[in-house]
């Protein structure tokens, strides 16, 4: 994703806007500072979101076990417990 980022989408942006890459950049900074440092750091960023990602793939079982786990009288205790709260 950050080499197609980096190596087409972003080349591509100043000639789609019909503006110099220099124009771009420049227009970027000033108005998209964040994003223009985030660009520059996610060689940095994306290893630890791979990492994230990795340890969410490796317990999506866990999650969908999770999912069958009743929680519906969680609701009606919750509004029973504000109807009491009212009177």
């Amino acid at each position: 994703m950050a080499d197609q980022l980096s190596t087409e989408t972003l080349p591509a942006l100043p000639g789609a806007l019909a503006i110099t890459p220099e124009q771009f950049q420049s227009y970027m900074w000033e108005k998209f500072t964040q994003v223009t440092t985030g660009v520059g750091q996610l060689d940095t960023i994306l290893p630890m979101f791979q990492v994230l990602v990795a340890g969410v793939e490796t317990q999506a079982a866990n999650f969908r076990s999770a999912d069958q786990i009743p929680t519906s009288f969680l609701l009606q205790e919750r509004s029973w417990s504000l109807s009491r709260a009212e009177h």
